[in-house]
């Protein structure tokens, strides 16, 4: 049975993208790469369902409609590898991030309660981080050339867990200074 988990996550641009999978490549941390395209940071998590959430993902949508919520720039210059995953991360607190995650959690915190979700515990497990792949050796952190990007765009994604696909559902754009 496919899992199908549902998110609130940032895609890099295309040439960032390409900075990341030269770190997946190069490191030999991992054993099975996630592909360019599917390269991503989440920001939040809205669930695991058995089947398509069509409900949730409406009202989700609907209460992004209109919301203005400011940009921010995320700095990944850590890379850390283990059997399960290695990850590209920042090495400080992102507080842009952090403001972003706590004002799409304020916007959604209404639909997500419907669902008996705690949406403080929904934005503090994730921290900003990009995973490069899975099944490699253990490696601490160790700093890496930082790469960066601003996070203009919010996609709510659904991921058919264990079947390598994302479906993006909505894109929100976020305000500019």
């Amino acid at each position: 049975m496919t899992e199908h988990r549902l998110f609130l996550l940032a895609y890099p641009p295309v040439g960032v993208a390409g900075e990341i999978s030269r770190f997946r490549d190069a490191s030999g941390l991992v054993r099975r790469p996630v592909p360019d395209e599917r390269l991503h940071t989440t920001i939040g998590m809205a669930g695991t369902f058995d089947k398509s959430p069509r409900v949730l993902i409406a009202r989700i949508r609907d209460r992004l409609t209109g919301c203005s919520l400011p940009s921010c720039r995320i700095v990944l210059d850590t890379i850390i590898g283990g059997p399960k995953s290695a990850l590209l991360k920042p090495s400080e607190r992102l507080p842009g991030f952090e403001a972003l995650q706590a004002g799409l959690a304020r916007r959604l915190a209404a639909t997500l309660a419907d669902l008996g979700m705690d949406v403080a515990l929904w934005v503090r497990r994730i921290k900003p981080h990009v995973t490069i792949g899975y099944d490699g050796p253990p490696v601490p952190a160790q700093p890496v050339e930082p790469v960066s990007w601003t996070i203009d765009r919010v996609f709510l994604v659904e991921s058919l867990h264990g079947r390598g696909k994302h479906i993006v559902h909505a894109t929100h754009p976020l305000t500019t200074d």
